[in-house]
């Protein structure tokens, strides 16, 4: 097959991103049954020292962590330590007595939060913002850890305990919301394992795929290759700074608290590996495993499992971002249920993923064994139209090269 094409097609696309000054700096990553068919970076990391984006740059992962916090748990759920049934209080004693929120004061809730209530988003979990009297009451809590230094704050487990005491937004499996049971799920992970998150994630995930530069913090000897933040202000331009966000700061400091949903800093080679992984059911092909060989993470079995919508009808309908138009949503992942709802063309029921809020990507399409990885760094980064238009391109690029 010929990819002069698409890549062309592609660098124009990333490109015009830079020059229309939607970003300062991106890398784009795309594979096409196993093989490597684009990698180029665009723009600068650093607007103060001009330094250029590298293939190498290590970038704050956030929401796109989730997925291997997911990974994670189905680890220990083949292994049979734990069952998607179990209650959430069988691991964290802060979750034994969930109260839920209503105006006229909390009620008990009706049955305890099971592990696929986490997985799929309905446990009743929020996350700090003022959006909803539930979600208020977590910005003290939050703001009481991020006044702290990071390896000052609560524990893994501690923290995810104290989360418990809080009430939920809704009755457990009730409906949809995007909360802190990722987070949670570290926790568990933790428990289970007897190790910490993050000694667990690089036994079970990490180590085994070769993602070196993948973790919770930067070390020193690898700051210089920390991508640089971005925050627009209220002219709408570019500023250099990085806000605290869900108790993330100082990322050169291990911290206390693993978060299982935001936590985690990569870089665009690692991520791939790991995408690479899931998008062939469990196993790194031997060309991109390390010292040549294969690495089985998963068995395709429950890799399936994973890729499968976790919603009802009810349920889905809570999914109302505009990133998840056309997407059911399970095990900490966006799954493609309703092709013709998308604004991309053709598009592939069973394409799955996840992005993160400094407007990371990935996209994993089993059917036509493609996937990309896109990697930017700006605060409240979503840019849905982005995304597709990567895809339009790319399916348009892989029909010509055919």
């Amino acid at each position: 097959m010929n990819y002069d094409l698409l890549k062309n097609r592609l660098h124009e696309v990333m490109q015009a991103e830079i020059r229309q000054k939607e970003a300062i700096g991106t890398q784009l990553r795309v594979f096409h049954k196993n093989r490597e068919v684009f990698w180029e970076c665009f723009g600068i990391d650093n607007i103060n020292t001009g330094r250029e984006v590298r293939k190498d740059d290590i970038y704050r992962l956030f929401s796109m962590a989730k997925p291997i916090t997911g990974v994670a748990v189905y680890t220990l759920w083949e292994q049979g330590r734990l069952s998607l049934d179990d209650t959430v209080a069988q691991y964290l004693p802060g979750f034994s007595s969930m109260q839920v929120y209503t105006p006229e004061g909390a009620v008990p809730a009706k049955r305890e939060i099971t592990i696929a209530d986490l997985l799929h988003m309905v446990s009743g979990l929020e996350y700090p913002h003022p959006g909803n009297p539930v979600a208020a009451m977590l910005c003290d809590f939050y703001g009481e850890q991020e006044a702290k230094s990071p390896d000052q704050m609560l524990s893994t487990v501690e923290f995810c305990n104290r989360l418990g005491s809080f009430p939920l937004l809704f009755q457990p499996g009730e409906r949809w919301n995007y909360g802190a049971s990722a987070d949670v799920l570290g926790a568990v992970v933790e428990v289970v394992s007897g190790k910490s998150f993050r000694a667990y994630l690089k036994e079970a995930v990490l180590d085994p795929l070769g993602m070196q530069d993948t973790d919770f913090y930067v070390p020193k000897e690898k700051l210089e290759r920390f991508a640089s933040m971005y925050i627009r202000d209220e002219h709408g331009m570019f500023r250099l700074e990085e806000p605290t966000f869900l108790t993330l700061k100082q990322r050169h400091i291990p911290p206390a608290f693993e978060s299982g949903g935001a936590g985690l800093l990569s870089t665009l080679s690692d991520y791939s590996r790991f995408a690479l992984m899931l998008l062939n059911k469990g196993t790194l092909p031997a060309e991109w495993g390390k010292d040549g060989k294969a690495v089985t993470i998963l068995r395709p079995q429950t890799v399936a499992k994973m890729t499968t919508p976790g919603l009802s009808k009810s349920q889905r309908k809570q999914c109302g971002w505009e990133s998840m138009r056309g997407f059911s949503y399970g095990n900490l992942m966006r799954i493609l249920v309703a092709p013709d709802e998308v604004s991309y063309h053709p598009a592939f029921p069973g394409e799955f993923g996840w992005d993160g809020w400094t407007g990371n990507y990935v996209c994993m399409d089993p059917v036509n064994e493609m996937l990309f990885v896109y990697m930017v760094q700006q605060a409240n980064g979503c840019r849905p139209q982005m995304y597709d238009r990567i895809k339009q391109t790319i399916y348009a690029g892989l029909s010509d090269a055919c």
